[in-house]
């Protein structure tokens, strides 16, 4: 009834309406109709219920300030019900095709940016001290010598 209808087409819909009595839930307004409905058109009865009426006679709910519809709504035939529910499987499948094209796009934008990720060279760490780079790959000198001679740096510095 949203979407999927040619803009100039119009479509034949009955609908019901109720309104719950919160005083007296046995006692419920309901009207039936039939009504052309336009792609997007909104629905509004001015002659529902008079407003006036609505606290005074129990339909008004004092704990939220709300009143209570129920709205029904259904295609009058079988035929006008299927050609209704096979727009909008259409409407779905094409929605999906458009999402698994978007995410293949994202696959492969995702793919590239790694791509370029793998060819940027990373800048070689600035080298503050050759000996202990040297102690560290050296395999003859210890780990207790690179500390000593790290601590004798420190006094060097402080």
């Amino acid at each position: 009834m949203l979407k999927g209808l040619p803009e100039s087409q119009t479509q034949k819909y009955e609908y019901r309406v109720e309104m719950i009595n919160h005083r007296n839930p046995s006692s419920q307004v309901i009207r039936e109709f039939a009504s052309e409905f336009e792609v997007g058109e909104c629905w509004g009865y001015n002659r529902f219920y008079r407003i006036d009426l609505l606290d005074r006679e129990g339909y008004l709910n004092h704990e939220d300030d709300s009143i209570t519809l129920k709205f029904f709504v259904r295609a009058p035939y079988y035929s006008q019900h299927c050609s209704d529910q096979e727009r909008y499987i259409t409407s779905l499948q094409k929605s999906i095709e458009n999402k698994d094209k978007e995410l293949k796009q994202l696959q492969e934008n995702y793919q590239e940016a790694q791509k370029k990720l793998k060819n940027v060279q990373r800048p070689k760490k600035l080298k503050h001290s050759s000996q202990k780079e040297d102690a560290l790959n050296d395999n003859s000198f210890s780990a207790g010598e690179a500390i000593e001679e790290g601590k004798q740096e420190e006094g060097q510095i402080a």
